[in-house]
């Protein structure tokens, strides 16, 4: 966790000639690495993992691994309707994954 921790601050700290968009290719890896970090930690960081997931979204509102992270961290959270929501979000992203589809029915 405090290796993401410390990538995902380096990316703020990037070099100023680097394009935005550069920028915020090499971040958002990070970001969902750390997200699935915070799910796996005992015990979890849903909140933070949300946090991340959402940083994400709010850039790229079709990126399929943090609408499902986010669909984790709201099952953790106990927050179901919208875990499930976000699950079925994922799947239509994810059409072909079966580890999404199989959160989704449990």
């Amino acid at each position: 966790r405090k290796a993401y921790a410390e990538a995902l601050r380096l990316t703020q700290k990037l070099p100023e000639d680097l394009a935005l968009e550069t920028a915020v290719s090499l971040r958002r890896p990070v970001q969902l690495n750390l997200a699935l970090v915070c799910l796996r930690l005992d015990p979890t960081q849903p909140m933070r993992a949300l946090e991340l997931c959402e940083e994400v979204l709010d850039a790229e509102p079709e990126n399929p691994k943090a609408t499902y992270r986010k669909a984790k961290a709201l099952l953790e959270l106990g927050e179901e309707k919208e875990a499930e929501f976000e699950f079925v979000r994922a799947c239509k992203l994810m059409a072909k994954d079966a580890t999404v589809r199989k959160d989704l029915e449990a």
